[in-house]
């Protein structure tokens, strides 16, 4: 959060993975009688971007109103939305990327990450942070850094053995709770000054685990400094927790998982889990028998970030 990073430096170890949000954009017939069609949840279909109840869509539309023909956007996902898993930072990189390519415009990744911050903070003035946009648009293992000059991304340089040793320790289910991250991350805002300890703490965290990830010691170790983190996120934002999460996360615990949290703003959606191969069936055996709304998500990752699949003239980029 900027109200964090401008005053004093952040990290964070960030990693995406191969669930996407797809988005096609095409521009609209001569004889449609329509000038908006949006497809997503629900369907929009409307004369003028003022109209547009999506607020990502209305917003990014808006100087389209003058052109003659107008523009029909199709939106589907692998993962819900208000989850904590990026979600929503996924569809606002993927519309900048996508007008972009309709526009004819050169896409970098890092203004494609500075624009998608500055539309979900400024303009539609979410209370959001700056990491999922980055991890969305550039894809990978990185460190993410924030200080009061902004931020910078470096990948986490290990080999693909180690790579794949990290993906075996982590299991990702979906708690089935669905919540807004805004109305969540406001009390952190609202209560940072009283926190710092505790987010200087996390910071510290990030640097050790990356110590962990880029030696030979065991990827186990992980497990502990995610209790940790999940100890100090309760403590700056008691309201990012849940009495059910906290029932999911010691059952996993007494069966053999290492460390766990709620990932994004928490209150629900996605739960990250550490479990050592050889427990992975024990622990997924203990909860899938006992909740019944836990889903498990396999993923592996992704290093190509947002991406053009498909173009106007036909070609795969």
């Amino acid at each position: 959060m900027p109200s964090w990073y401008t005053q004093n430096s952040g990290k964070v170890i960030s990693l995406a993975i191969d669930r996407y949000c797809y988005l096609t954009l095409k521009t609209n017939s001569e004889w449609s009688p329509y000038k908006y069609r949006i497809t997503y949840a629900l369907t929009e279909i409307v004369q003028n971007s003022s109209e547009i109840k999506h607020p990502v869509v209305r917003e990014l539309f808006r100087k389209f109103d003058e052109r003659t023909l107008g523009l029909e956007l199709h939106h589907f996902s692998d993962l819900p939305a208000r989850s904590g898993i990026g979600s929503s930072s996924a569809f606002a990189v993927g519309m900048l990327h996508i007008l972009k390519v309709y526009e004819g415009h050169v896409v970098d990744k890092y203004s494609l990450a500075a624009e998608a911050i500055r539309l979900e903070r400024e303009i539609l003035r979410e209370s959001v942070g700056d990491q999922d946009q980055i991890a969305c648009a550039f894809g990978g293992l990185n460190t993410i850094e924030f200080d009061h000059k902004g931020w910078s991304i470096q990948p986490v340089q290990i080999s693909r053995s180690r790579q794949n040793e990290l993906i075996s320790y982590m299991v990702l289910l979906n708690t089935g709770i669905m919540r807004s991250s805004s109305e969540i991350t406001k009390n952190l805002i609202s209560n940072i000054s009283a926190g710092v300890s505790h987010l200087e703490r996390v910071g510290e965290l990030a640097n050790e685990a990356l110590k962990i990830l880029v030696s030979n010691n065991p990827i186990s170790d992980l497990g502990l400094l995610l209790r940790e983190s999940w100890k100090y996120k309760l403590l700056s934002n008691p309201s990012s927790g849940s009495k059910t999460f906290e029932t999911i996360l010691q059952s996993a615990i007494e069966a053999g998982a290492l460390g766990g949290k709620l990932l994004g703003a928490g209150g629900g959606g996605f739960m990250l889990l550490i479990v050592a191969p050889q427990q992975r069936k024990s622990v997924l055996n203990a909860l899938l028998d006992n909740f019944n709304n836990l889903i498990e998500i396999p993923f592996n990752y992704d290093f190509g970030g947002s991406k053009c699949i498909f173009d106007s003239e036909g070609a795969i980029t």
